[in-house]
């Protein structure tokens, strides 16, 4: 039988030459591929991504993620929202978690520390460490011109910390953020039927899923270049030409 449709699970790959490999044969064959990141289908996601392309608060300063060991099995569910809620990357300086080692698979998926700077010169921060698989942590916190927000694993709700000169307790004439946030709720959704949904939905051949080989590519080459800044203890560009 003819295949139409793919829901394949993450990172797809290691390498990035074969996930763009397959972007090609998907291509080639009109076959639709969404790639389990499943964050992107989650609410939280999708209000944070409204807020940065209308500004709401303004340009993003600096993005952190929390996340746990392993980059590539947990934390690079963190890392592909951190991509796409940030500009352009262009540069990234990494350090390898020494103290602990997740096996997955029976293969080494070790934590980083990982700095990258964007073309705007907003700058991401990635955790991706702990001291065992049990110890998960999912956390975004995104510094804006105008506010803060945060996003954490379990909370029914997105908390926005505003700049305000109406509490003073940082002292008179500064507008520290407010102790009192803002909270957005966030509906509660079944995230894989959100994904089938998304995947079958993509009729012509320019559709594609929320999730997809597109984005997974992008993860993992950023996921190479952290770890070639950490084996080479050097920072590494991604400006090409």
């Amino acid at each position: 039988p003819f295949v139409k449709y793919i829901f394949c699970e993450k990172p797809v790959s290691s390498s990035s030459y074969e996930i763009q490999s397959l972007i090609e044969l998907a291509k080639h064959k009109d076959v639709k591929i969404a790639v389990n990141y499943f964050r992107k289908w989650q609410d939280g996601y999708n209000v944070c991504k409204s807020i940065v392309k209308n500004k709401n608060y303004g340009n993003i300063q600096s993005i952190t993620g929390y996340g746990a060991t392993a980059l590539r099995t947990s934390s690079s569910h963190l890392l592909d929202l951190l991509i796409s809620l940030s500009p352009e990357i262009s540069h990234i300086t990494a350090y390898k978690q020494n103290s602990y080692t997740r096996i997955v698979n029976g293969i080494p998926d070790h934590g980083y520390y990982a700095f990258m700077k964007c073309k705007d010169d907003s700058i991401i921060f990635l955790k991706s460490t702990s001291k065992m698989p049990e110890n998960f942590m999912f956390e975004l916190d995104i510094l804006f011109d105008d506010a803060r927000l945060i996003w954490s694993e379990g909370d029914k709700e997105i908390r926005i910390y505003e700049y305000t000169k109406k509490e003073l307790y940082a002292g008179k004439g500064y507008a520290p953020l407010s102790k009192r946030p803002k909270k957005i709720k966030l509906q509660n959704i079944e995230v894989m039927l959100a994904a089938i949904t998304n995947l079958i939905e993509c009729k012509s051949k320019e559709d594609l899923p929320t999730s997809n080989l597109n984005n997974a590519l992008e993860t993992a080459k950023i996921i190479e270049a952290i770890e070639e800044s950490s084996l080479s203890q050097s920072t590494i560009s991604l400006i090409t030409g």
